[in-house]
């Protein structure tokens, strides 16, 4: 009888064994639901938080559709033809852009993922003022403290298109273009920093072929760093750019790259805004093949020619023929009154204020 009444208890444990584990495979289960709904909440709260704080500076943002999904794993957030109006230097501006998904992990919430839908257009009026296309954008933003740690772009086969009053001012397209704009710490005086890093490979461009005589793709590169930049949160373009030149913004080159056929450029240096609001600033250049661009700006034509002439503005400087054609050329421009000097010499381009 007792042999009986084990055999009978045994199967009773294991039962309760497995009980207990579906018991709190479904607390589990309901906890982590919990957890995802009230994630999405906080994510809807947010996302209305911004659209209300980029009201009161004159951005009104919509989405003709949204909504919130992923679980159980992903918060996803998707918005259906989102559209921003805004007062831009007294113009009444309309943006539109296709689709848009930001995706962000319930484990690691401040990392965002997000795809945009092609194209973007800024309509003021009856004018297109800007228009991009791409095959697929992606953004990645890294976020700290309530505040952007890092963001990151990658546009596959972007083109590009700028009006003037007289038709396109500007067009170009390319191949991809990266860029990443990380915040620094401890740089002193600097204020809110951040370190630019762009990279725009195979650019297709009239203005670029008009200017080196050139038809084949260009490459560009640059990392700078950005300083002052809180100054630059405002409503208006030119009130951003103001209260940073006043207070003494500034990029820092560190390193910027031009390349397209023979011609290739390097340049270092600083750039501000004066008083005026026009780029200043100097720059050091080391560059190969410019003699046609050169050309267009009145200098002569050759290497050597170039290399001469540069002698003679510092002097103790000893050049051949041979070794001005074999090395780069070293210049410094600089950026004074709103004019484009090379070396001491000013040349006929002359920068507008910027606002």
């Amino acid at each position: 009888m007792g042999k009986m009444t084990d055999q009978i208890a045994r199967p009773n444990r294991r039962t309760g064994f497995w009980f207990w584990l579906a018991s709190a495979a479904v607390v589990v289960a309901a906890g982590w639901s919990g957890l995802w709904f009230i994630a999405a909440h906080m994510t809807e709260g947010a996302i209305e938080m911004w659209v209300a704080d980029e009201r009161s500076m004159a951005r009104d943002w919509s989405c003709r559709e949204q909504s919130v999904s992923g679980f159980p794993f992903r918060i996803q957030f998707k918005c259906k033809n989102p559209t921003m109006a805004a007062t831009w230097d007294g113009r009444r501006i309309f943006g539109s852009l296709n689709d848009a998904v930001a995706t962000a992990s319930v484990a690691d919430p401040q990392l965002i993922v997000a795809d945009f839908a092609s194209p973007l257009e800024l309509v003021s009026g009856d004018m297109v003022l800007a228009r991009a296309t791409w095959r697929s954008a992606g953004l990645e933003v890294k976020n700290a403290s309530e505040a952007v740690e890092r963001l990151s772009a990658t546009l596959a086969e972007p083109e590009f298109s700028i009006a003037g009053n007289n038709g396109n001012l500007f067009a170009m397209k390319a191949h991809v273009l990266k860029g990443q704009l990380a915040r620094i710490d401890n740089v002193a005086g600097a204020g809110d920093a951040f370190e630019l890093e762009a990279n725009l490979s195979g650019v297709l461009s009239q203005y670029l072929d008009n200017l080196s005589g050139e038809t084949s793709a260009a490459d560009m590169q640059i990392k700078a760093k950005i300083l002052k930049a809180d100054a630059l949160e405002a409503t208006s373009l030119a009130h951003a750019l103001e209260l940073w030149r006043a207070a003494g913004g500034s990029i820092e080159i560190l390193k910027a790259t031009f390349s397209k056929a023979n011609m290739s450029f390097e340049a270092r240096g600083v750039l501000a805004l004066d008083a005026a609001h026009r780029l200043s600033g100097n720059l050091d250049v080391e560059a190969n093949g410019i003699a046609p661009l050169l050309r267009k700006l009145g200098f002569p034509a050759s290497a050597f020619e170039i290399q001469g002439l540069l002698d003679k503005l510092a002097p103790g400087r000893a050049a051949t023929a041979e070794t001005s054609l074999r090395k780069p050329l070293r210049i410094q421009l600089a950026l004074k009154g709103g004019r484009l000097f090379v070396g001491l010499l000013p040349t006929p381009i002359i920068f507008a204020p910027l606002y």
